[in-house]
């Protein structure tokens, strides 16, 4: 029922997702470092699902998140 599985529903691309996740998190989208290395994990995951979801615990646990909120 959440944002990842809303848009894995909608088949939306890994880099779609990722940009979402920034966007939603830190209003910005993702460098292209970060972008490439959270697309390089999600790829490394025997579930895209779980991938993702590291990705957004990693934005949300981040010291940008936490010092901007």
């Amino acid at each position: 029922k959440g944002r990842i599985a809303t848009l894995l529903r909608r088949e939306k691309s890994d880099g779609q997702i990722i940009d979402t996740l920034y966007w939603s998190a830190l209003s910005r989208a993702a460098s292209a470092e970060e972008s490439a290395a959270a697309r390089a994990h999600v790829q490394r995951q025997p579930e895209r699902r779980q991938g993702l979801e590291d990705v957004a615990w990693a934005i949300l646990n981040s010291n940008e998140f936490l010092l901007r909120r």
